[in-house]
């Protein structure tokens, strides 16, 4: 039975010497201001970039594919703009 308690207590104190350090090592972190870092997550703003040009460029084809087909529309009708009824 002594066995058992003396296991549990030696994982109590192994976990608390390893929080300790944990608790050390971050504070060292935090001081150091040459090693700290603002919190930028370089990855996510990367990807949120990507998906910006993505659309951008999205959104340019189909401004240039419908520019074609206006100007396709516009030869058909001979250059004459269609003006819609005001109802």
């Amino acid at each position: 039975m002594y066995r058992f308690q003396d296991s549990q207590l030696e994982k109590q104190e192994a976990r608390a010497v390893a929080m300790r350090q944990r608790f050390q090592d971050r504070t060292q972190r935090f001081l150091n201001a040459k090693q700290r870092t603002i919190g930028i997550d370089k990855q996510f703003l990367d990807q949120q970039v990507n998906e910006k040009n993505a659309l951008y460029e999205e959104e340019r084809n189909k401004s240039i594919s419908e520019g074609k087909s206006n100007g396709t529309t516009q030869k058909l009708f001979g250059g004459k703009s269609i003006k819609s009824p005001i109802l």
